[in-house]
């Protein structure tokens, strides 16, 4: 057997030597050899008295989790990123200074620091407990400080250096006071090593989210199964100390944590994953089991974002932190090894990331690790990502020649630039000739575009009913090559999984000779920009040379509310309901999304690129374009769309970051509440004309007639029911909304009697009213609670990615 390959240390420990890993070079031992329980060389040897630690050496500092028989296994104590602390930089050891002060005032004063989603009742005690404990246990105040300074690294990346070298320092002062502290854990320890190993916890996940090193995959998996391995040794610490803990403060949130994961998985999310693990021929027994564990654990997951019911507590993204530590040891070993099986569950557990990119820990961390993994997982695989790669937008047969090319593609050999190459005089489109060559060629790209669409969907394309064996002539027709000499009977001879990795070759195949074709023509919006390639007078929806707007893809959003303010609501005691409500579309009578389009500008202050929401620019209708507006083009009509967007106000538009430090964060929230109050305004209406209409025609909705009798008394009902003759500018009140509520449970007394199939319209009617009540009563406590505290938008706005789509 080959001998792995590894990278050389020259100053490393003897035994890192002989077992050929790389050392850390950690003093006084090697973390390496710390965590297998060997005896590292570093230990007999004399440290130099010039060697100062840095957060290089981070990952030699030494902590100690308890695991369940109280023995103490020590573990490295790593933060992952990778900033070195300046020699300049206080090291915060012994002197507090106004540094301190800031991160303690932001600890106390930021309700978002440990939160994943999580609005726990009782929070605010717990916080209380976890103060009053760290001043008795300075390891935990470190940490807890530590991990401020990461969050705020996140949150003002402009001085992310500074502090990312504040939390390395801090938590390495942390690590060195918990090592020093008695090892034997009682009724007096017990709660802070416990928020401490917790918070520990949270800021190696954070860390390992944050990975973006050049050696993807591989460098992701090594730094987030290190955090994985941390993380499982706090689990150890709640198993072995569980008796004095049921008897402490935390007693209450343990236990609600407790019944939080142990709850049974219902959603059908995981369901491709399950299949594919009891059919895998690769994994034994016991690591089917211990897969089937950790999706059942992500099952959770998913549950908690889509069936989040009123009433009971939330704790919609805990698992991306629990399943950190409930997840097998035997499960990150099938990690390590890269196993196909289990990097197809990190895929899923990318899309519970996704779901939760609004979390600073989190933001775009879900699409690029499922990039990562799609990337190297072979196409028969990219089968049973299917779910996840449809949910975050992925389209897997366009634009193939811009994709990186396949190493020893000839594509890979190419030695091009960006720029375009000199193009000789084409030849004369008007020829006979010239037409039937572009239409050849265009029969080709299509017939190459199907087969590859079918190769990589395992030979189903759009047709997922009919068998593999039934698409003989459909292979042959988009010329998949394999096929092409072959008849039907010796078609007929071969197994299904011999047909399914032909299909497989021939994607490698067209890969190999499409995949970066075309990356030469590729520019970046900012060379485009620097190149005046982007703005033109004649071109509306350009911008202007100050302000450039590039259209992108297009996303599917259920109201503008979804589209201009993304997940602003979960923050809030109203959370948004997980289902849509009907547009009540013409030629669509079920659609509950449309497709609009993004739009990229460029901040004229800060130079980023991000999404046009986050100039505060809005539209109402899908189809609405940011197009600049003069009195000659749109007349004094002004944009019944959105706002009024003209030449001058584009060239004053600036990002929501820098409007906040020009203007101050009072005055970005004003605007932003503005700006949320018209699009609700907009919304409540038309859910208002949706609670209210139907009540009249209610005969040809429903095909039912009523008797005489019962028709006048229906009548005379709807006469007393005000809001029903209302414009489609009213917006329905609190009693309005009860009282059709009411006249629905009339109608059904009256419209009963004479019609025996009534009952089961009715049902369904009344499903689609309660559905666009719950939007409606969203809406109107959003409303409300933004009015009490504006500053909640603010805090979104700031938080999140303004280049994120979603």
């Amino acid at each position: 057997m080959l001998r792995r390959s590894h990278k050389k240390s020259k100053r490393g420990c003897l035994q890192c030597k002989l077992r050929h890993v790389k050392c850390d070079e950690g003093h006084p031992l090697c973390r390496l050899c710390v965590m297998s329980g060997r005896d590292c060389s570093f230990a007999s040897q004399p440290r130099l008295n010039n060697q100062r630690s840095s957060a290089s050496d981070r990952s030699s500092q030494e902590t100690s989790l308890l695991s369940p028989d109280d023995c103490q296994e020590p573990v490295a104590a790593a933060s992952l990123s990778d900033t070195t602390p300046n020699s300049h930089e206080p090291m915060f050891d012994n002197v507090v200074n106004m540094e301190h002060m800031e991160l303690f005032v932001h600890l106390i004063t930021n309700k978002d620091l440990f939160s994943l989603g999580d609005k726990f009742g009782d929070f605010q005690h717990t916080f209380d407990i976890c103060v009053k404990k760290s001043v008795k246990a300075p390891y935990l105040l470190h940490q807890m400080l530590a991990f401020c300074a990461r969050h705020l690294a996140v949150i003002h990346p402009q001085r992310s250096t500074h502090y990312l070298n504040q939390a390395v320092g801090l938590q390495t002062r942390a690590v060195s006071l918990f090592n020093s502290t008695k090892r034997h854990v009682d009724a007096s320890n017990c709660v802070p090593i416990l928020l401490f190993s917790v918070t520990l916890g949270h800021h190696l996940l954070a860390d390992a989210l944050a990975s973006r090193d050049p050696g993807g995959l591989d460098d992701f998996l090594s730094q987030y199964v290190q955090c994985v391995d941390m993380n499982r040794g706090i689990f150890n610490v709640v198993i072995s100390a569980w008796p004095l803990l049921v008897d402490s403060e935390l007693e209450p949130v343990l236990s609600w944590s407790r019944r939080q994961s142990g709850k049974y998985p219902v959603g059908n999310h995981c369901d491709p994953v399950l299949q594919l693990i009891r059919d895998s021929n690769s994994l034994n027994d016991t690591e089917k089991d211990v897969c089937r564990e950790a999706t059942e654990y992500l099952q959770v997951g998913f549950d908690a974002t889509v069936l989040e019911k009123e009433g009971e507590e939330s704790n919609r993204y805990r698992m991306i932190f629990q399943w950190t530590m409930l997840s097998s040891p035997e499960f990150t070993k099938l990690l390590k090894a890269k196993q196909p099986e289990a990097l197809i569950l990190l895929g899923y557990y990318a899309l519970l990331l996704h779901y939760g990119r609004n979390l600073w820990q989190v933001r775009d961390t879900g699409a690029y690790l499922l990039g990562l993994i799609v990337e190297y997982l072979s196409p028969e695989w990219h089968f049973w990502l299917g779910y996840p790669r449809r949910m975050l937008g992925y389209n897997v047969e366009n634009r193939l020649g811009y994709r990186k090319p396949l190493p020893g593609s000839p594509a890979a050999d190419m030695i091009t630039s960006w720029e375009p190459i000199l193009r000789t005089r084409p030849r004369d489109k008007n020829t006979e000739r010239a037409k039937r060559d572009a239409q050849d060629a265009a029969q080709v790209e299509k017939k190459r575009r199907e087969a590859y669409f079918l190769s990589v969907t395992n030979g189903s394309g759009h047709a997922h009913a009919t068998p593999v064996r039934d698409k003989f002539q459909t292979f042959r027709d988009c010329g998949i090559k394999v096929f092409q000499g072959m008849n039907f009977l010796k078609f007929l001879e071969l197994e299904e999984d011999t047909i399914l990795e032909m299909l497989s070759q021939n994607a490698v195949l067209i890969e190999g000779e499409e995949c970066g074709k075309k990356r030469w023509l590729r520019k970046c919006n900012e060379c485009r920009f620097r190149k005046g390639l982007i703005y033109h007078k004649l071109n509306l929806t350009s911008g202007t040379k100050k302000f450039p707007i590039v259209p992108s893809r297009q996303l599917e959003f259920a109201t503008p509310l979804d589209r201009f303010f993304p997940g602003f609501s979960d923050n809030l005691e109203h959370n948004r309901p997980h289902f849509n409500t009907c547009l009540g579309l013409i030629y669509r009578t079920q659609a509950c999304e449309q497709r609009w389009t993004m739009w990229m500008a460029r901040c004229p202050r800060c130079e980023r690129w991000q999404e046009l929401r986050a100039f505060r620019i809005w539209g109402l209708y899908q189809h609405w374009k940011p197009e600049r507006m003069t009195l000659d083009t749109h007349g004094l009509r002004g944009n019944d769309e959105g706002q009024w967007i003209s030449e001058e106000m584009l060239d004053r538009s600036i990002c929501n970051s820098c409007f906040a430090e020009s203007k101050g964060r009072e005055e970005l929230a004003r605007h932003l509440q503005q700006l949320l109050s018209t699009l609700m305004k907009w919304e409540l209406r038309r859910l208002s004309g949706q609670l209210a209409g139907g009540f009249h025609n209610l005969s040809w909705r429903s095909g039912f007639r009523l008797s005489k009798q019962n028709s006048k008394e229906w009548k005379n009902l709807l006469k007393q029911t005000p809001c029903l003759n209302k414009d489609y500018q009213y917006i329905c009140t609190h009693n309005d909304v009860a009282l059709l509520r009411l006249r629905r449970g009339q109608c059904l007394e009256l419209w009963k009697v004479a019609n025996e199939g009534f009952q089961e319209w009715y049902d369904g009617w009344v499903r689609s009213m309660e559905d666009i009540e719950a939007h409606w009563n969203w809406i109107m406590g959003c409303k409300d609670e933004i009015e009490e505290n504006p500053d909640v938008l603010a805090d979104w706005a700031l938080k999140r990615d303004g280049a994120a789509f979603t």
